[in-house]
């Protein structure tokens, strides 16, 4: 119900969609990048406008060390749950959360 009413919305537009994966593709949240100091503070901020403060010396790998150097952090904007869906989420209501769907 979802997918066919966001086709019927989207298609309203002069783009035209030709193939779910098409429509599927233009409205999955983009994954942006980023490169960061992680031996400082960061702002990591989304094109639809989510901000994410990474505190300095936050980053901590498995075995406790910190991480130094550059790093590339990986932004996906999700702000409704037709983000999730278009993304192939599903939610686990029990944990609170959402994992991708398997």
């Amino acid at each position: 119900m979802l997918l066919l009413a966001s086709v019927c919305l989207y298609s309203c537009k002069d783009e035209s969609v030709k193939s779910t994966e098409d429509l599927l593709q233009q409205i999955t949240p983009v994954v942006q990048q980023k490169t960061i100091d992680p031996s400082i503070d960061n702002l990591v901020e989304g094109t639809m406008g989510v901000r994410v403060f990474i505190p300095a010396n936050s980053l901590i790998f498995e075995d406790g060390t910190s991480a130094t150097g550059q790093v590339t952090v990986s932004l996906e904007e999700f702000l409704s749950s037709a983000d999730f869906s278009a993304a192939d989420y599903l939610p686990c209501p029990a944990q609170n959360c959402w994992r991708p769907a398997e």
